[in-house]
């Protein structure tokens, strides 16, 4: 946890955010590790489009409208953990006694499963594009700072 005396007035306690960015140390698809190669691992970035050695930052946020979310805790990992993982691992405790008092939906875009069968996935393929768009339209990413 991220011990603060200030904290934003405009800040959704109401609202609490996760996502991770990496933190890329060599990059490329044939290239090897030469930092920190007990802590890295190599990875896809699929938003670089790219392999990558590196680390993944996690954070725990406050929603702030129009703005970059307030870390509530932030957490690093080898580039090949698991987001969901990660977060069940650090704030599943945080966020099950916040249920207990408030409405919680956890909302993730759908990712495509290795090896389901393509008439299935053309069979959801509708359900899970819209599901999606939905979700990247409230997602608030913690690198970027010119939210709309």
């Amino acid at each position: 946890m991220i011990n603060c005396s200030f904290i934003p007035d405009d800040c959704d306690f109401d609202a609490s955010l996760v996502d991770s960015m990496p933190a890329i140390t060599c990059a490329g698809q044939n290239r090897v590790a030469k930092v920190a190669k007990e802590i890295i691992s190599k990875e896809y970035c699929s938003t670089e489009n790219q392999y990558y050695y590196g680390l993944k930052f996690h954070a725990l946020a406050f929603r702030r409208k129009r703005r970059i979310p307030f870390p509530e805790s932030i957490t690093c990992t080898p580039a090949d953990d698991y987001n969901l993982t990660i977060f069940k691992q650090n704030w599943g405790n945080t966020i099950a006694n916040r249920k207990r008092t408030q409405n919680i939906q956890m909302l993730i875009p759908v990712k495509a499963i290795k090896g389901q069968p393509e008439q299935e996935k053309q069979m959801n393929k509708v359900y899970n594009v819209l599901f999606s768009t939905a979700v990247f339209k409230v997602r608030q990413p913690i690198e970027n700072s010119s939210i709309g």
